[in-house]
Parts: C-alpha cells; sequence; structure tokens
C-alpha cells in the first residue's frame, strides 16, 4: 500500500515553483495464511481443514439375493485374504414385517458345530423391518460388535431370526463370493435356533467392511 506524507515544515504559501519529489512511504503486509497443507511433506504436516483426518475406506460384497429357500438362519463360513474388520451386514428377509434376531460368531469352520451352541459367541441382538423379495435389510449399525479377521483367518456366522422369513439361496455345487479381501462360502440353512440343518444353502445379502 502506498501512501503519501506532508513535508514536516509547510510554507506559508505556495511556492513559486514546485517542490521537490513527494515523500514516499511504502507499508507492506505479510502474505496471507491459508489452512491448505503443504504442498511438499514437512517435519510436522498440517492437518486437514476442521483437524479431521479420513480413515479407511468401507468395502462392500454382495452374494446374491436370488432367495429361492428361506428358513430362520443362515450359517457360513468367511476367509480374510488380508486382515480386515467387519462393521455392517446386509440380510435378504421375504417379507416386510418387523423381525427380531441373533448373530454368533466362532473361530474356524462351522462344519461339525452346527448343532452346538456352546461353542458360538454372540456378538448382539437386533431387530429389523423386512424390505421384501430382493431387497437387501440392513442389520442397524453398532447392534453386534465388530468383527476383526486376521488374514488367512476362518471365522464362522450364524445369522438368524426367530421367525422363518429369512431367504437363502439352494446351490449344489461349491459356490464362494469373493473379492482381493474377504471370501464368503456356501453353508447350511437352519432351523431356530441351533436345530436341523439345510446343507447346500447360500448366504443372501451383503458385508460391508474396513481393512485392518
Amino acid at each position: 500500500t502506498v501512501s503519501e506524507s506532508p513535508s514536516s515544515s509547510p510554507s506559508d504559501g505556495p511556492t513559486s515553483s514546485p517542490s521537490g519529489s513527494p515523500v514516499i512511504q511504502v507499508i507492506t503486509q505479510p502474505a496471507p495464511t491459508t489452512n491448505a497443507p503443504t504442498p511438499s511433506p514437512s517435519s510436522s504436516p498440517s492437518e486437514a481443514v476442521g483437524g479431521v483426518v479420513a480413515g479407511p475406506l468401507q468395502t462392500e460384497l454382495t452374494t446374491t439375493y436370488a432367495g429361492g429357500n428361506g428358513q430362520a438362519g443362515i450359517m457360513f463360513d468367511i476367509e480374510a485374504v488380508n486382515s480386515l474388520v467387519i462393521e455392517e451386514i446386509d440380510i435378504h428377509i421375504g417379507d416386510t414385517a418387523t423381525h427380531n434376531g441373533f448373530i454368533y460368531m466362532k473361530n474356524g469352520t462351522w462344519r461339525g458345530y452346527a448343532k452346538t451352541p456352546s461353542v458360538w459367541t454372540q456378538l448382539g441382538t437386533f431387530t429389523v423391518q423386512g424390505q421384501g423379495e430382493g431387497n437387501p435389510t440392513t442389520i442397524p449399525a453398532g447392534t453386534f460388535d465388530p468383527i476383526n479377521v486376521n488374514a488367512g483367518e476362518t471365522k464362522a456366522l450364524y445369522i438368524t431370526l426367530t421367525s422363518t422369513s429369512l431367504k437363502y439361496t439352494f446351490s449344489n455345487p461349491e459356490r464362494t463370493t469373493s473379492d482381493d479381501n474377504l471370501k464368503i462360502f456356501k453353508g447350511v440353512g437352519k432351523k431356530f435356533s441351533f436345530l436341523k440343518n439345510f446343507t447346500n444353502r447360500v448366504f443372501n445379502g451383503s458385508i460391508r467392511y474396513k481393512l485392518a
């Protein structure tokens, strides 16, 4: 910013000729600061505006919503290719009524333990409004404990309603749904709660997870 200053001894009247060059005062201002991070890494990197640091992205793996069969529950194995945490699950309910349910987990496969409730850990209970044939019904977030699965580890999941409205799909050949991080294997349908098995059943739904 440039401003002009009057002389220190002003004359009583106008001079016969213009005075020399006026005095110029230059006022400098500091460059404005911003909240944006520096363009190159520094020893103390700045945070994003608001101090929020983005976490790992959530990924969804979906099997099918083909249905075709149904009972109270579905029991199946999952295997992690990379370490991950399961946070949300969608299931397939064939009507639009309100249903209560449970989620169980065990380390290792379900095979040989489908009728042994003592080896299963209950992760949570839930109440959902069914979304009908062909549509995902989301188990509310926070109604079950997050499921940590290490790379190369197999865990068994058992999701069951107290009614017989859960849908799954019959598949005689071995069937696996997978992405780069997670595998979902064919399992068995279940009569509530740890009773009769219905073999060769495929979980209908989605698993949402983040890499650990």
